[in-house]
């Protein structure tokens, strides 16, 4: 019985340093958001859900402007702080039942739930003017930053792939038309 006890535990102990790997695996350490994996995942299972239950969503992209001359005058620090500040910043203006990710560098991406058109427009904009409105304090200095966003709503039989190139697309002529 002690040894069946002591083998119990020491699976016990072994299942949580899984789920913890597993949770590590699957999360910007930087943000604590979701990482490109995770985001992946979910994109790839409300597609499904989509095709299978017509569940509405709206997918956007967004990164920081002019990120890399700010981390060249500021330095990679602050940019590390305005990476999480607008994590959180953006966060705040979303759902729960939204999903918010960074995707890569000053990339991120919002899985908005039961969202299409006029309003995915409205939770862009919702989060551009959130994160614009905001001032960073790094090293007694006051910083702004502004996001771009692209949407896009999935097509019927649409892969995870040309979702993604759609709403890059959009964020890019954001970008091109003025940030």
């Amino acid at each position: 019985r002690e040894r069946l006890s002591l083998a119990e535990g020491a699976l016990a102990d072994q299942a949580k340093r899984i789920a913890t790997t597993l949770n590590e695996a699957r999360t910007d350490a930087l943000t604590g958001l979701p990482n490109r994996r995770m985001f992946d995942e979910e994109l790839a299972r409300r597609l499904a859900e989509r095709r299978r239950h017509g569940n509405d969503f709206a997918l956007m992209m967004f990164d920081i402007d002019h990120f890399k001359k700010f981390n060249d005058t500021y330095g990679h620090q602050a940019g590390d702080e305005v990476l999480k500040h607008i994590a959180r910043t953006v966060g705040h203006t979303l759902r729960e039942t939204d999903i918010l990710a960074r995707t890569g560098g000053e990339e991120f991406a919002v899985i908005l739930s039961s969202t299409t058109g006029r309003d995915s427009h409205l939770a862009a904009d919702r989060a551009r003017a959130a994160v614009e409105a905001t001032q960073i304090e790094y090293d007694d200095q006051v910083l702004s930053v502004t996001i771009s966003c692209g949407l896009a709503d999935p097509y019927e039989t649409e892969s995870e792939v040309a979702l993604l190139r759609r709403s890059d697309e959009a964020m890019s002529a954001s970008k091109n038309a003025g940030r």
